[in-house]
């Protein structure tokens, strides 16, 4: 099952992308990870309400 990630998501992600390629500092990657992980759940739970 593939799943659209939504505008929201992208942004996230990018948010850490981009400090992975500067190399921001481990907390502040851990933390963008952490909100990416997050919102990608966030999303889960609506495609699933959306099937039910």
């Amino acid at each position: 099952m593939t799943m659209k990630l939504s505008n929201e998501f992208n942004e996230i992600r990018q948010k850490f992308v981009d400090a992975v390629s500067n190399q921001a500092p481990q907390e502040e990657q851990s933390a963008l990870y952490n909100n990416m992980l997050e919102a990608m759940f966030e999303e889960s739970k609506k495609v699933a309400q959306a099937e039910k």
